[in-house]
């Protein structure tokens, strides 16, 4: 899942990651540890896509999305970062679920 991360972003979380112009994203097995790092660090993930990253170029499928809704405008920072985690966090799981990664992989073979 791609992720524009933050410069004070610890360095541990990047250790997992891609990174593609300004944009990083984690295998889907690091995602998770990643976005809860960045929760017990203060960091609010709004969401992204999933994408199949080659070296030629980026496949995002942008219809298979884990996105938390708005920060509320009363809403504390912690309050929204908890939030946002759960939210992106149960997105994530049911678009995995869905057996979205075969589907991918398949498209990957098509672009030989």
């Amino acid at each position: 899942m791609p992720w524009k991360v933050h410069e004070q972003s610890p360095p541990k979380r990047l250790a997992t990651a891609n990174l593609s112009g300004k944009e990083y994203a984690w295998p889907t097995n690091a995602f998770l540890a990643a976005l809860d790092e960045s929760a017990s660090a203060g960091f609010a993930c709004i969401g992204g896509q999933f994408q199949f990253r080659f070296p030629d170029g980026t496949c995002e499928m942008y219809w298979l999305e884990a996105d938390a809704r708005d920060k509320e405008p009363s809403e504390i920072w912690s309050v929204y970062v908890e939030r946002a985690r759960q939210e992106v966090k149960a997105g994530f799981e049911i678009l995995l679920q869905k057996q979205i990664l075969p589907r991918g992989q398949k498209l990957a073979l098509y672009r030989e």
